[in-house]
């Protein structure tokens, strides 16, 4: 399944695709160890809406400039 899975940032689907089949069953096997599913997460937001809720934003850090 994690083969065929297209995914949001933080963990894009190319990333799983190209991960070892041992890391899939260990990533697996972790989820499966957390126990029974908690509240579903908030949808993804359009760019231009503000989130209602608390969240993280990810920005590449600015290259100085020379």
């Amino acid at each position: 399944m994690l083969k065929r899975i297209r995914t949001s940032p933080p963990m894009p689907w190319y990333n799983l695709r190209a991960m070892e089949e041992s890391d899939m069953q260990s990533l697996y096997l972790y989820i499966r160890s957390l126990g029974k599913h908690g509240k579903p997460a908030p949808s993804r937001i359009r760019s231009d809406k503000e989130p209602t809720t608390p969240y993280i934003q990810l920005v590449p850090p600015q290259m100085p400039k020379n």
